[in-house]
């Protein structure tokens, strides 16, 4: 990929999975930006739609404590991509050597805004944390949890215990429609022969 929408790109940073992958672009300004896409896909078509229109265009340009600023949001209908562009942080991930308390403070405060406004669309988990090189931390990603979910990018050694048994519940009732479904389908078949 040469170009996101008006988007230089200079190089991927990160693949992923075959389909989302984080790239460092450039504007026409040579200001720097992440942008991430996610290609189309049936699959998650229908929760990316979603995620874009109700979490992730109402946190568009706004500062949150903590977490990676969204700037701008779109499809880019050359490649095929949903393409979201955030602040290019330059920060490396999360280890315990390069975290520092008011970093950590400032993820805290950014996640009490979100409570308060019902927000809980966001993966905290050091891979999805970065830190620049004075030690600021921000999360990245806002906005993106479910679809996180549903391609399997999650940690699960990170997740509350009560989001574990959540997803783990959403599997099992998936799994059971499934059976459910076959079982119907094998159903009609059969009668379709009496």
């Amino acid at each position: 990929m040469q170009q996101i929408n008006q988007y230089q790109v200079v190089q991927k940073k990160n693949q992923l999975t075959q389909d989302i992958q984080l790239w460092l672009c450039e504007n026409s300004e040579g200001e720097s930006f992440e942008v991430l896409t996610i290609a189309k896909n049936e699959r998650y078509d229908k929760l990316l739609e979603r995620l874009i229109s109700n979490e992730v265009k109402s946190l568009l340009n706004r500062e949150i404590s903590g977490f990676q600023k969204v700037l701008e949001t779109g499809f880019d209908i050359e490649n095929k991509v949903t393409f979201i562009v955030y602040e290019n942080f330059e920060g490396k991930e999360l280890t315990y050597e390069n975290a520092n308390m008011l970093s950590l403070k400032a993820i805290a405060k950014g996640l009490d805004v979100l409570k308060k406004e019902n927000r809980q669309n966001y993966v905290i988990s050091p891979e999805y944390i970065s830190v620049d090189r004075n030690g600021s931390a921000k999360v990245k990603f806002i906005g993106l949890f479910e679809l996180f979910k549903s391609e399997n990018l999650l940690n699960y050694e990170y997740l509350a215990p009560n989001v574990v048994e959540w997803i783990n519940e959403m599997i099992q009732k998936s799994q059971d429609l499934t059976s459910k479904m076959i079982f119907f389908h094998w159903l009609s078949l059969l009668k379709a022969f009496l």
